[in-house]
């Protein structure tokens, strides 16, 4: 199936998957962050036993949809927060939350760069099914829109919405969605989850994944930077 099936197929399902377009974004649209943390090389398992139960707290959270804590799989010093919210006022709750303000504290001595928070916005997104098998493979890709913009990215932004709900139809994906950060329009993450190794290797050398990716080459402003991670 070549890039342009595929762009078709995900158009026609994307009524149930996009979220409305960025400018037509208000307070009660859902809110996506991810945080980066990184930390001393001597503090990964301390930080690791902080992030855990941080995790299980959020999520009970009111308005908290999604919220996950992950290692870098090549650099366990290295973090993320995955994190959706219902809307910017429960976003806010949480952030003036006694927990999140302790974590904060407790995290400070150990980290080597300020906590990252990256506020996103949900362009092509599907719920997620309950907890995630503790085996699963994440993916956070950062793709980086080159100028001449908005040009670049008005072409980029319908190809990485249909690549990315198209890749949800592939054999052992539970979870492929589309943020763009907002107040830089032209970043957009991709984040992915795989039950298997086995069905990352083979998405990454499938034919229509190809073609992606030499269709946003000549767009793209910065490395097609994809990091991976497991579940804490």
């Amino acid at each position: 199936m070549n890039l342009l099936t595929h762009m078709a197929l995900a158009v026609a399902m994307s009524s149930l998957v996009t979220v409305a377009p960025v400018h037509a974004q208000e307070a009660s649209q859902p809110v996506v962050v991810v945080t980066y943390i990184e930390v001393l090389a001597s503090a990964k398992s301390q930080a690791a036993a902080l992030l855990k139960p941080f995790a299980e707290t959020s999520r009970k959270e009111a308005g908290a949809l999604r919220f996950e804590a992950l290692e870098r799989i090549t650099q366990d010093s290295q973090f993320v927060l995955l994190e959706t919210w219902k809307d910017q006022a429960a976003l806010d709750a949480h952030a003036a939350a006694a927990s999140t303000k302790k974590f904060r504290e407790q995290m400070t001595p150990l980290v080597i760069a300020p906590i990252d928070d990256r506020l996103c916005i949900p362009l092509a997104v599907a719920p997620v099914a309950g907890r995630l098998p503790a085996q699963a493979r994440y993916a956070i890709t950062h793709v980086d829109i080159g100028p001449p913009n908005p040009a670049s990215r008005d072409k980029a932004e319908p190809v990485l919405k249909a690549f990315s709900t198209a890749s949800r139809q592939d054999a052992g994906n539970l979870v492929y969605d589309l943020v763009v950060q907002k107040g830089r329009l032209n970043h957009f993450k991709t984040i992915e989850v795989w039950g298997s190794q086995a069905s990352v290797d083979a998405h990454a050398v499938a034919a229509p994944t190809k073609e992606f990716r030499a269709t946003i080459a000549p767009w793209i402003g910065a490395l097609y930077d994809q990091r991976w991670y497991s579940a804490l």
